[in-house]
């Protein structure tokens, strides 16, 4: 299960603060994981209470996710031990090995912000990143290098499988069956044409149809990157001016 509510991570965040000045005794580890970066190691916070919770989880290498389970031994612990995960952010080096530690915990929540998935969907991936980097005067071969190097770093995260979309759902006999906003008829199709296409943000998005959330939109995009061929067909069978908003 993932909780990304507005604000869930740190909500979370600040009751286990309050719970650190009401009881100073309370059992607290920090498991040093090792990264595959210039910056070293990673802390990861052991809360030895119920429930038991991890306070990010280190990236998806070999290596990191030995010294976790190693440092989790040490203190009479196992991965399937493990009910909470709170990620501070979705940087790789600190949130890459979340998927394997909630699915060895089997279904260990994890508590995220919802503005903490937008690096999901592709560091310069868009036209725009390419256009305002190029009139900056940034040679195209110095461009094209660093986004190489943002598609390896992704490799070192899990996205979330089906809880990540949990703000879509495809419903009979609605918008045709296909993928949709949940309580919407806010097709992903249309909001990934309004994003790479129209070249709207998600602020944007959300401002022009105020009943949708980030998250909803982010979790639309996601979506998108996992099941490009059928999004892609659908946007192709439906294609509709750059200049509208109209929703079909």
């Amino acid at each position: 299960m993932i909780t990304a509510s507005p604000g869930a991570a740190v909500f979370y965040t600040l009751n286990v603060l309050f719970v650190l000045i009401s009881a100073p005794m309370i059992k607290i580890h920090s498991l040093s994981i090792p990264t595959p970066f210039y910056v070293g190691d990673v802390n990861v916070y052991l809360i030895r209470e119920d429930p038991v919770t991890l306070i990010d989880v280190g990236p998806k290498t070999a290596e990191a996710a030995e010294a976790l389970t190693a440092g989790l031994a040490r203190h009479g612990l196992r991965l399937q031990d493990i009910r909470r995960i709170v990620l501070t952010h979705a940087h790789e080096d600190h949130c890459g090995l979340a998927r394997q530690v909630r699915d060895a915990a089997k279904d260990a929540e994890i508590f995220v912000h919802d503005w903490e998935t937008g690096h999901l969907f592709g560091r310069l991936a868009r036209d725009e990143h390419r256009r305002l980097l190029m009139r900056s005067g940034v040679p195209a071969e110095v461009f094209d290098e660093m986004q190489s190097l943002y598609d390896e770093i992704s490799l070192l995260t899990d996205t979330l499988d089906e809880s990540e979309f949990r703000h879509i759902v495809k419903e009979a006999g609605v918008c045709g069956g296909v993928a949709i906003i949940a309580g919407t008829r806010m097709a992903v199709w249309q909001i990934v044409g309004y994003y790479y296409k129209v070249g709207m943000s998600v602020e944007e998005i959300i401002a022009e149809w105020d009943e949708l959330t980030p998250a909803q939109v982010f979790s639309a995009l996601a979506y998108y990157h996992d099941h490009r061929p059928e999004i892609d067909q659908l946007r192709a069978q439906n294609a509709y001016p750059t200049d509208s908003h109209a929703v079909a």
